[in-house]
């Protein structure tokens, strides 16, 4: 088990064999496979257990097995096939841990498009309709803040720099929507 504090833990050895060699993915590869709402939310867990694992071998420093996980977190499931959100940032911060900066902006900037372009939406809509969506507004808020305090974490200022420049643009908009 890890060093993770929270009831339960993480059996590395079990978990690992289970996601990596056992677990049958249910054609989740194939692009032509549809995937409903139900089977989204589920697979958006799946990114989670994903994280978690690595984020438990970086612990255990089994950093080669931890970058195993993590790429088979993103061949699986692709920014084209379940858009990336908020249950990609362990994913950043795992990348990070293991100072794979290239991946870890890969991923952040996925996010980061798919924020955008709900904030773009956010925008279009007028009331009552631009009422009804404060869930989204603060996930979306929570988003941004999160990979700006991650990337600040671990010292990449011109990612940040990068996404603070961004924020800017829509910052008057911002205002407006994240009421």
């Amino acid at each position: 088990t890890d060093s993770i504090n929270y009831v339960g833990g993480i059996n590395t050895d079990d978990m690992y064999d289970n996601m990596m060699n056992k677990f049958k993915w249910g054609g989740i590869e194939n692009p032509h496979v549809y995937l409903d709402e139900n089977t989204e939310n589920m697979f958006s867990n799946m990114r989670v257990n994903f994280a978690s694992l690595a984020k438990a071998l970086i612990l255990q420093q089994k950093t080669d097995s931890a970058s195993y996980v993590l790429d088979k977190c993103l061949q699986l499931l692709p920014d084209s096939r379940l858009p990336f959100d908020l249950y990609m940032l362990d994913v950043v911060d795992d990348f990070y841990m293991l100072n794979n900066i290239d991946k870890a902006h890969e991923v952040a900037k996925g996010i980061l498009y798919n924020t955008y372009q709900d904030i773009e939406y956010f925008l279009s809509l007028k009331a009552p309709y631009s009422d009804d969506l404060g869930l989204e507004k603060r996930k979306t808020r929570h988003v941004l803040r999160v990979l700006i305090n991650m990337s600040e974490k671990y010292n990449d200022k011109r990612f940040s720099a990068e996404i603070q420049q961004t924020l800017e643009k829509y910052e008057p908009a911002l205002s407006r929507i994240f009421k």
